[in-house]
């Protein structure tokens, strides 16, 4: 609200179940179904979908099966232990899967090293001096062709 995007929050009871089983299934289709709406305020996919990315993010283990109200409890717990890892939105993680969509993200900023600057180090450096390679691509700094060297930074770039 206080970045002017959001007005108001408005909640619709669409159905009333006690099969659980019905009610993963219908909040798995609502939610995929409204998933592309910049609006929507589901962090993470519905239903059995919502439990399987909870497990694939440590935030569950295998064996738990927790009925639908416990799940904001242990987003909330999670969060408070976990401060600084936050939790990945399912459409970002998505797309940083998309090995391309990363290495141009990583790469194509300013006072990043380039594909070509990176791939240049890895292969000047059988032959030249880490000063010698900063010189030849570039790169802000010798620091910065050294990460690359050790494996620190830009890992994905093969």
């Amino acid at each position: 609200m206080e970045k002017g995007r959001l007005t108001y929050v408005n909640h619709k009871v669409m159905a009333i179940t006690d099969d659980i089983e019905k009610l993963y299934a219908t909040e798995e289709f609502l939610v995929e179904g409204h998933w592309e709406d910049k609006r929507r305020l589901n962090m993470i996919p519905g239903g059995k979908s919502g439990l399987r990315y909870l497990r694939e993010n440590g935030l569950l283990q295998k064996s738990v099966v927790p009925m639908p109200d416990e799940r904001d409890r242990i987003i909330s717990i999670w969060l408070n232990e976990h401060p600084r890892k936050g939790l990945p939105a399912p459409w970002v993680a998505e797309k940083w899967r998309d090995n391309d969509w990363a290495i141009a993200q990583i790469c194509d900023r300013e006072g990043r090293l380039s594909v070509e600057q990176v791939r240049a180090i890895r292969q000047l450096a059988e032959k030249y001096s880490v000063e010698e390679i900063f010189a030849r691509i570039g790169a802000k700094n010798v620091a910065q062709v050294v990460r690359v060297l050790e494996g620190k930074t830009y890992s994905r770039v093969e």
